[in-house]
This record gives structure tokens, C-alpha cells and sequence, in this order.
């Protein structure tokens, strides 16, 4: 994302001096430059790291009297507080100490002038080919939202802030990756999240197409604002799991346990009932007794994810005389095991997922890897 610059005050030790800013949100972090003396400049430094690790109200770094400028206008904030300064090294280059300085706080609040009309917006980073614009209706709130990568934004005339957790669970439920809401503007105020977010990890988004995905967004957020708030806690947790599973940041061993996870929240045995998880997922009760026993193998044998699967198959072959695969068939490729059950059980969830928001819209169901969906 860019980089936006401006000027403010620096506070350290109860000295002030006239700095130039530039707040750059895809390191998180705010970029000072001054003049001093090159004589003067390590122990400068010295006492703003002093003053950063202290963190008490008279001795913390802090910027006063901030504007930054932005294509649509200025950004100004009267302080903001609690800022660490990185590290012991700043650049420092004919005269000028350049540093970087970390709020403590994740989220930046600023007044925005001038005024950007009545609607209210939150803006996502995403990497994904979510585009174009869907109106709809969630949570009793009419709802605007635009694609165009790198951002998804939801606009309103209603406030969103308050809404910003459970909107960002419908966009990552949607873009198949935990997002968080990077500026969020209301009634003059602009919010900045600072936070660095995560890489976004193609191939397990809900949709294939752009324009599948506008209806099925609408769906996610009226499931999602509509929740209870204590189902919404479950929710929160549960969508958490599922997402380690499919975001392509761990080893796949690790991502099927996730998933597990996920299941049984729902599932609510603590094992996984082969009954319950054939219902939940769709699926025959052979496969659901695969899975269940992959899983056990995986947790409680150490085994890994491709020795687990093959094992239970060969396991339930021998036991049970009724034992056929529909969803989870091993192909005749068993070193692919693995990587094809982890991808069918992403396909299943996806398909669970979109059932609990009442979606009929069709999923991304990994068809030029694992073939068409079974006809039962």
C-alpha cells in the first residue's frame, strides 16, 4: 500500500522539534526525518530509545500536530501517543536522522477534512480476482460493496466500525485467507490500521469467477451480521481454524489439523461423530468414517497426512465389508493422497459453509485438480 507523507512535532524527554512524517501501512510503521547536529545525533537517539522502552506518560515518544496529506485531502491528529521507536540504528545522512517509530495501538485515528460526504466505508487489502460492485442488504444495513484489487471496500450510510470484526469474517470467509480491516472513515473520522496483515495465499477463495462471488458476499454478510453475538463467538473462533487450514502458511500436516478444528466446533463431540460429520459435510458414511479416522491417526499416532489416510483406508477396507468411497476416493496415484484429501475436505467445507449462510451460489470446488463433484 502507499506511502503518505506530511509534517508534525516530535516529543521526546519533553523536547520538540519539527519533523517530516510518512506513514507507510504496508510496514506499519511512521518514517521521521529531522535535522541535527552529527555530533548530537547517537545520543539523541540514545534518549528516544530510553524514552520508547520506558513508555511512561513523560518520558514516551510521540508526534503532536500531525497532517499528512492523501489524495482526497489531510489527515490530522492532535497526538499520537505511545510510539516505539524500531531498533537501535537510524539512517543518518549529511545532517538528517531518518527513524522509524511503531505505535503501540494498532489502529491510528485522524480527523479527515474535508469531509467526504454521508457514507461510511471500510477497506480491505486483498489479492484476489474479487471485482466489480454488489449492492445488498445485511443486517438490516443496505450495503455497497467494490472490488477492484488490491482492495474490497463496503460502503453505507449506516456506521460500520462497530460492524468491522464481523464484516472482516464475511470478506475472509469469502477470499479464503483471515483479512483485517485497513482504514475505516465515519462521520469526518479516519481510522488507519497499522497492523502488517498477511499475505494473501491464491487458490482458496469460495469463488472461481468475479461474478459468483458478488451474490455470495452478499450471503456471508447477512449470515454474519445477523448472528447472535454468542454464535458469532463460535463463529469467530471456528472461521479462524478454518483458515490456517487453507492459507498455505503452515505444512500441510499442520493445515488438516486446523481443519479438524474447525469440524469439530460444529461437530461438538470432541471427536468427530461419524453421523454428524456425514450430515455436516455431505457425505457418505464411509467417508466420513475415513475422516474421522485420518484424523485420530493424525493426532494420536503421530502419523503423517498422507501415511494417516492411506492407513485408515486400508484399515476400513479390512474391517468393514460395506467400506465405499464416494467424496474421498484414493486415486490410483497414493502419493497424492494427502494433498487430494486435504483439497476435498476444503471443497466439502466450503460447501458447509455456504449451506449455514443459506447461499445457493456455486463454489469453488478445485475441479481441474480433483475432478467434478460426485453425483449422489
Amino acid at each position: 500500500m502507499a506511502s503518505f507523507n506530511g509534517t508534525a512535532v516530535l516529543r521526546d524527554n519533553g523536547s520538540n522539534r519539527n519533523v517530516q512524517v510518512a506513514l507507510d501501512l504496508s510496514d506499519g510503521c511512521f518514517r521521521i526525518s529531522f535535522a541535527e547536529a552529527a555530533d548530537s545525533i547517537q545520543s539523541t537517539l540514545m534518549e528516544m530509545l530510553i524514552a520508547s522502552v520506558d513508555g511512561n506518560a513523560d518520558g514516551c515518544v510521540e508526534l503532536t500536530d500531525v497532517e499528512i496529506v492523501t489524495s482526497n485531502g489531510l489527515l490530522r491528529s492532535e497526538r499520537i501517543g505511545e510510539l516505539l521507536v524500531r531498533g537501535r540504528r537510524a539512517l543518518a545522512s549529511e545532517g538528517i536522522v531518518t527513524l522509524t517509530v511503531i505505535p503501540k495501538s494498532s489502529v491510528v485515528e485522524f480527523r479527515h477534512t474535508p469531509l467526504m460526504g454521508g457514507a461510511c466505508e471500510l477497506t480491505f487489502a486483498h489479492n484476489s480476482a474479487f471485482s466489480g460492485r454488489h449492492d445488498c442488504r445485511a443486517g438490516g444495513i443496505d450495503l455497497q460493496c467494490f472490488g477492484e484489487p488490491p482492495h474490497l471496500s463496503v460502503k453505507s450510510s449506516t456506521p460500520l466500525w462497530e460492524q468491522r470484526r464481523r464484516i472482516g469474517v464475511a470478506v475472509s470467509l469469502l477470499l479464503g485467507v483471515r483479512v483485517a480491516v485497513r482504514t475505516g472513515y465515519e462521520n469526518g473520522v479516519m481510522r488507519v490500521n497499522v497492523a502488517k496483515g498477511n499475505v494473501y495465499q491464491h487458490g482458496h477463495r469460495l469463488f472461481r469467477e468475479s461474478f459468483k462471488a458478488r451474490g455470495m458476499l452478499g450471503d456471508l454478510l447477512a449470515f454474519i451480521l445477523a448472528l447472535p453475538e454468542p454464535e458469532f463467538g463460535v463463529w469467530y473462533k471456528a472461521v479462524a481454524f478454518m483458515l490456517e487450514g487453507k492459507s498455505g502458511l503452515a505444512e500441510l500436516d499442520i493445515r488438516a489439523i486446523s481443519l479438524f478444528v474447525f469440524l469439530e466446533i460444529f461437530d461438538g463431540s470432541g471427536s468427530l461423530e461419524v453421523d454428524t460429520l456425514a450430515s455436516m459435510l455431505e457425505i457418505s458414511r464411509s467417508d466420513a468414517d475415513l475422516v474421522k479416522r485420518t484424523r485420530n491417526r493424525l493426532l494420536h499416532h503421530a502419523d503423517s497426512l498422507i501415511e494417516a489416510v492411506l492407513r485408515a483406508d486400508r484399515e476400513l477396507r479390512t474391517r468393514d465389508k460395506k467400506y465405499v468411497l464416494t467424496w474421498f476416493k484414493i486415486d490410483d496415484e497414493p502419493h497424492d493422497a494427502a494433498v487430494m484429501f486435504s483439497l476435498r475436505l476444503c471443497e466439502r467445507i466450503n460447501a458447509f459453509v455456504l449451506r449455514q449462510a443459506g447461499s445457493a451460489a456455486d463454489h469453488y470446488g478445485y475441479e481441474e485438480i480433483i475432478g467434478s463433484r460426485p453425483t449422489v
